[in-house]
């Protein structure tokens, strides 16, 4: 029996096959049997011309397709047709990486420095690609297959690692040249690249070709788009006048995202090539134009969180290599153990990890002295990272000073949470009334963290000329945490006409756009975003009540109200509305968001709107961030200790961390957002403020090679321990 789609009057008898080997691939052989006999020799061409694309990478459907291989060249006309080729595709299928479950970071034992003395120590440098689990996209798109996460510092944990006796993944060609000189360390530490440096790494292009075909196969982009984004890409080299344009050479050849020698070609181009192309996708001209999964959202998505707040260049761990048998590359995908980007297996194993992370100047003091010194930091790591060898003797003297920049069971988790408290105390905000040049806020960094923002859907998307236009009028007025990707506004004229029981004042303003994309600094987005609000002026929020066993009434009315916000009123959401003003795609996704931050199926959250106790012009509103760090857990004007608010717990639902603006009509005007949930709800149970309090208390406390090792200025310390 044919299959027919009526309302095209199209023959669907082999997408429909394809569909379920896809979806079924055990029992895929026994249907292909029954519907290999109603195939027609066009269908069955077209079959074979797009196997490779819809079943490319996977593993169980090769089975399924070699099973109707078989089948079909027992019958005279498909069998000539569709055998060959089928076959083809099905021999010429990737195979893919698969997950091995792996050790968290804490797992490791910290190392006792001393043990290093007379040792050398090498230095080799990590991506902070995840490890250990599949990503399976950003959205409610989801993603055409997963992708297995395996690279990153955490390569040695996985178990298949451990089995094989494996340190480390390298070039097979690179690892051969490196070793066979011989001269091999004791120890090698692993350092840390940028937050953005696995964008170049194959697992990233898999994981972004994946995502941008589920895109296209749910009709929200086609393949005269995408082949309009491959032209775009070509053009970078063909268009080029750079005077590197040699380096990019490559991607003029680029095959295209539907090839299915797509990661085949990604995987014979350089590491900075691949990021190029990443590069490009980010572009306006692209974004504003073609529908396409947010380049960031996947990079957020595929990072290793373990390592997110880390500086640049820090020890994460230490590795042993086998030095005896260095030599004795492990061929990973003929033993099993298949990884993207590298295909030699290093033996030797992990050893531990230090108490804290450790600066590149403190691991390597000699090698960074003979550096020079360059204007900036990024320089001198930069010329660091160059060094074809990093090779050092860890004398008594080195040992000392890295134990002295060590803390001991600290509370600070990573150098972010402790720049985020420093520059949160010494109020080192930019502000959207101070033209960039002049040190001020870029609206349109602030646009884009909104759109790069995990509850994105939450958010009132700001425009970079709404911000220029109404910070100009004076009804609007954005700030940013430092340099680091800490947002929030003002709105001076805020809008609750879908509020039955709140009359707008004049002196009314409300926090809105609150966003934090820091993949670190737990617990210290905010009290910085909130605390900042009330010093200027805040009386109103609104926030989205993701209810929770633990939260009935839901998080962030609790959140808040540690900062002296009362509840006014609350609204059921209304999806109508909501859909009208943001469109199917957004709803979807922010259904799916608030399950994953533990919403029960229908039962979405209201809207509540808070008030704050202090009256706008309230002088207790002054050094607000201050004052409120130096009276024990106590919020302003709460009547409760946060202590009493939260209390320990094993509960560990996210209880998302969204807040919105709604009109009546329930739709999402404005929001409060941090992009990591971890940033208002920690994972300990613990508030933000106990969080922040203890962070701010060591900080104050930590001695300058303290200071140094997380890469902040002494004197900045000293100024906050003043203005306290």
């Amino acid at each position: 029996m044919q299959r027919f789609d009526n309302s095209t009057n199209q023959d669907t008898t082999i997408p429909d096959l394809l569909s379920f080997i896809y979806n079924n691939p055990k029992k895929s052989a026994e249907k292909a049997a029954q519907l290999a006999y109603e195939f027609s020799p066009l269908y069955a061409i077209t079959a074979a011309q797009n196997a490779r694309e819809n079943l490319r990478q996977d593993n169980d459907a090769l089975a399924a397709i070699n099973t109707l291989e078989g089948i079909l060249s027992m019958i005279p006309l498909a069998g000539r047709v569709v055998s060959k080729p089928l076959g083809k595709a099905a021999r010429e299928v990737v195979t893919r990486p698969t997950v091995s479950p792996t050790k968290s970071y804490s797992d490791l034992p910290v190392v006792n420095q001393k043990d290093f003395i007379g040792a050398r120590m090498g230095r080799t440098s990590a991506d902070l690609l995840d490890t250990g689990r599949d990503y399976t996209g950003i959205d409610s798109i989801g993603t055409y297959q997963p992708t297995s996460l395996g690279g990153g510092p955490r390569f040695p944990l996985q178990e298949g690692a451990e089995k094989r006796g494996l340190m480390w993944a390298d070039k097979m060609e690179t690892a051969q040249k490196k070793y066979s000189k011989g001269d091999i360390p004791d120890l090698i530490a692993v350092s840390a690249m940028m937050p953005d440096s696995h964008m170049s790494n194959l697992a990233f292009a898999d994981s972004y070709v994946n995502t941008l075909m589920q895109y296209k196969n749910r009709g929200l982009i086609d393949e005269k788009s995408i082949q309009e984004i491959d032209q775009a890409i070509r053009d970078v080299f063909l268009k080029s006048n750079r005077k590197d344009r040699h380096k990019i050479k490559a991607l003029g050849d680029f095959v295209g995202f539907s090839d299915p020698k797509f990661l085949e070609y990604m995987e014979n181009i350089s590491f900075d090539q691949r990021k190029e192309i990443f590069k490009k996708l980010q572009q306006k001209e692209i974004i504003n134009k073609f529908n396409i999964p947010n380049v960031d959202r996947v990079r957020q998505e595929t990072l290793d969180r373990s390592f997110a707040g880390a500086n640049r260049g820090d020890t994460l761990l230490y590795l042993e290599p086998d030095k005896q048998n260095i030599l004795d590359l492990l061929d990973l995908e003929q033993s099993g153990f298949k990884q993207y980007s590298y295909d030699a297996g290093v033996l030797g194993k992990p050893i531990g990890r230090p108490s804290s992370f450790v600066s590149s100047p403190n691991q390597f003091p000699e090698t960074w002295e003979s550096l020079g010194t360059r204007a900036r930091y990024t320089d001198q790591l930069r010329a660091l990272d160059l060094k074809p060898k990093v090779d050092e003797l860890m004398t008594t003297e080195k040992i000392e000073n890295i134990d002295l920049s060590m803390r001991i069971n600290s509370a600070i988790q990573d150098p972010a949470q402790a720049r985020l408290a420093v520059n949160m105390m010494n109020n080192l905000w930019k502000t959207s009334t101070t033209p960039k040049k002049h040190g001020g806020l870029d609206a349109v960094e602030y646009q884009d963290a909104i759109v790069n923002n995990p509850s994105s859907p939450t958010l009132t998307h700001y425009s970079n000329d709404y911000i220029k236009n109404k910070t100009k009028s004076g009804e609007f007025e954005a700030f940013q945490l430092g340099d680091d990707p800490v947002f929030m506004a003002v709105d001076k004229k805020p809008d609750y006409s879908w509020i039955n029981n709140y009359q707008v004042g004049p002196d009314d303003k409300a926090l809105v756009g609150v966003v934090s994309n820091v993949g670190g600094g737990s617990g210290m987005a905010a009290p910085a975003t909130v605390l900042k609000s009330v010093e200027e002026g805040v009386t109103l929020l609104d926030a989205f009540a993701v209810k929770s066993d633990r939260f009935p009434n839901g998080y962030l009315p609790t959140v808040y109200e540690e900062y002296g916000f009362e509840e006014v009123d609350r609204i059921p959401f209304s999806k109508e509305f909501y859909i009208a003003e943001r469109g199917e795609k957004a709803y979807t996704d922010l259904v799916t968001l608030w399950k994953s931050q533990g919403m029960k199926e229908g039962d979405f959250p209201d809207v509540v709107l808070m008030k704050h106790k202090f009256r706008s012009d309230d002088a207790n509103r002054q050094n607000a961030t201050r004052n409120f760090f130096s009276e024990d857990s106590k919020g302003i004007g709460a009547d409760k200790d946060a202590t009493e608010i939260f209390q320990a717990s094993s509960d560990t639902v996210k209880s998302g961390n969204a807040s919105t603006s709604q009109k009546a009509s329930g739709s999402s005007r404005s929001g409060n957002r941090s992009g990591d949930t971890r940033n208002v709800r920690n994972r300990d149970g613990t508030s933000p403020t106990l969080r922040s309090q203890s962070v701010i208390s060591e900080v104050e406390r930590l001695s300058q090679k303290q200071a140094e090792n997380l890469g902040l200025n002494y004197n900045d310390i000293l100024s906050m321990i003043g203005k306290r």
